[in-house]
């Protein structure tokens, strides 16, 4: 039962976009120490306006 929850957990976490931002702020830490990091809803934000922003098709 537990193994389940965890899968599920992770996998709200990874459509949410949790998992993203995690690894965001991973990032930052490691290659970014002076560096400011924004806020999950900007992160959030930004990345729906890059997948939406622009052709995306051929047609």
């Amino acid at each position: 039962m537990k193994k389940i929850l965890n899968i599920l957990k992770e996998f709200k976490e990874y459509f949410c976009g949790d998992f993203a931002y995690n690894k965001y702020l991973e990032q930052q830490k490691k290659h970014h120490k002076n560096c400011e990091t924004i806020s999950k809803k900007q992160f959030l934000n930004s990345r729906r306006n890059n997948k939406w922003k622009g052709v995306n098709r051929c047609c």
